[in-house]
């Protein structure tokens, strides 16, 4: 009987301690950046191609409703806009621009270039762009490129590398004379 309860017991403990370690957030361990300070409103652009229209209209949909997942991921605060209108300017609140440039499919390869533009107010902050190719499903290039406007916006709001202390020169005591008066 108590053999049984000793393995019960240490059942239990263990069950317990897994679950904990599995429900603990994956942003509880993020390393803060300044980019974490601001609200990125995002819009994502339609793009002109009428080709691939029906395409770049659900990879757009899909953007847009993975993109605030991704960078929460990240300690990123997004908010997707419908409109550009509903952009409100503020002091940490900046404006990204996604816009789908190319999304090509030849065999099993698949492409998607994006073009990123960051602004704060009318003043372009940063502008880049970006590509993924994968023979895996779409999403996939979605997902890949949601990472990568997250680690670029990190990137770009980094703190510059810190110069290395400067040590004053101080000249050598047996040398130095001092007179006291």
């Amino acid at each position: 009987m108590i053999r049984i309860q000793s393995f019960l017991f240490i059942s239990a403990c263990l069950y317990l301690s897994m679950m904990t370690s599995a429900c603990r957030s994956p942003r509880a361990n993020l390393e803060f950046s300044p980019a974490m300070a601001q609200t990125f409103e995002i819009f994502v652009e339609k793009n002109a191609d009428a080709s691939n229209a029906k395409q770049l209209g659900e990879i757009e949909g899909y953007m847009m409703s993975t993109l605030p997942q991704h960078f929460a991921r990240q300690g990123l605060s997004g908010r997707i806009l419908l409109n550009l209108s509903e952009h409100k300017p503020g002091t940490n609140t900046k404006l990204l621009l996604v816009k789908l440039i190319n999304y090509t499919r030849i065999g099993y390869a698949t492409t998607l270039g994006i073009h990123v533009t960051l602004k704060d107010g009318s003043t372009v902050l940063t502008t880049w762009q970006d590509s993924a190719q994968t023979s895996r499903p779409w999403s996939t290039l979605v997902n890949t490129l949601n990472l990568k406007i997250g680690t670029n916006l990190k990137k770009y709001y980094a703190p510059s590398a810190p110069l290395p202390a400067q040590v004053p020169v101080q000249p050598n005591r047996a040398t130095s004379t001092t007179t006291a008066q």
